[in-house]
């Protein structure tokens, strides 16, 4: 099931980011990366700037979390985690189905690192 989180699921959406980031330590240019990945605060702005955020949740659990922000013609498509354990099997990419859908009518942009491979 996917639903809209708010600010008052920061600790849960927070638990998702840290944990499937530490798949990128070592990855991510030193100077970007530090522990944990994203604090509460920054996520707090985060919402404060727009971003919608939403969750894949497996068994009543938060396993997966994926925002989109509207930034003048387009929507970014931003902060997409899966919890380590569950990376590989499909949730991600229903997630980004799901925004698929839900903006058909929209021009969306997907982001990443320079680098990344």
């Amino acid at each position: 099931m996917i639903s809209e989180y708010t600010k008052s699921g920061v600790s849960k959406i927070l638990n998702v980011i840290n944990d499937a980031s530490l798949r990128y330590k070592g990855i991510i240019p030193d100077n970007c990366w530090h522990e944990p990945y994203m604090s509460e605060q920054e996520l707090i702005n985060e919402f404060n700037d727009g971003v919608c955020m939403f969750g894949y949740h497996h068994n009543n659990k938060l396993i997966g979390v994926i925002g989109i922000q509207e930034v003048k013609d387009v929507i970014l498509i931003r902060h997409a985690y899966t919890l380590t354990s569950y990376q590989g099997k499909g949730m991600g990419s229903t997630l980004l189905e799901y925004l698929l859908k839900k903006n058909q009518n929209s021009r969306l942009l997907v982001g990443t690192w320079r680098n990344a491979k």
